[in-house]
């Protein structure tokens, strides 16, 4: 695994920029899409929700030379059953075929860790809740 690489890891969409149309900006475009996919498929547990959990789940996890996320570890956890549903927001990459353009080093394609935080929130929980009618 490599702590620097020629080009990062581009989620998919991202290739040519997405939507800034510039390369430079492919791995901004990245993070912001990873974050939209995580907080669009990311579920509040119910109780950590109901007892007024929040805060924030660090977490780190590579991605492969063939684009899926694997050896998904928690770093700084919250509540058990929001760590899992952070957990299960990055697997369901792979289980969904979402496939990442793998990091490059010298030309050829490398395992590279990245890390993330996912902030959970009441406040935006409740107004994601009641913006879906529940």
């Amino acid at each position: 695994m490599y702590l620097e690489v020629d080009r990062f890891p581009i989620f998919p969409g991202c290739q040519n920029g997405g939507p800034f149309k510039d390369a430079l900006k492919a791995e901004d475009c990245s993070k912001m899409a990873l974050n939209s996919y995580i907080y669009k498929v990311l579920e509040y547990p119910t109780r950590p929700f109901s007892e007024g959990v929040e805060g924030i789940v660090q977490v780190k996890y590579t991605i492969e030379k063939n684009g899926i996320i694997s050896n998904i570890k928690i770093t700084k956890g919250l509540h058990p059953a929001c760590n899992q549903a952070v957990i299960d927001a990055l697997e369901s990459m792979n289980e969904r075929n979402i496939r990442w353009k793998p990091a490059i080093k010298n030309g050829k394609p490398v395992r590279l860790e990245e890390r993330m935080l996912i902030r959970f929130s009441i406040t935006s929980e409740k107004e994601r809740r009641a913006k879906n009618g529940y």
